[in-house]
């Protein structure tokens, strides 16, 4: 094991982080599970994003037809 520091230096301070990191000559290659092509993850990206809208617009119907929570939504117009 190889000990790590990393330095970040932002505009307020400069935190540094220490890690350990595996030799090279320890690196065992990560089976393979399963390929993925860019058709895939364009399929699976476009059902995510898919599936967070229809929970937005449930949970936005469901607090605006709920009397006790209805407040809390900004209506528009």
């Amino acid at each position: 094991m190889q000990d790590r520091e990393s330095l970040s230096i932002n505009s307020t301070d400069t935190p540094v982080s220490h890690s350990k990191q595996l030799e090279l000559d320890g690196y065992e290659d990560i089976e393979v599970i399963r390929k993925l092509d860019n058709t895939m993850v364009q399929r699976n990206y476009l059902q995510i994003k898919q599936d967070v809208q229809d929970i937005s617009q449930s949970e936005m119907e469901r607090l605006l037809n709920d009397h006790v929570l209805s407040h809390l939504m900004a209506r528009i117009g």
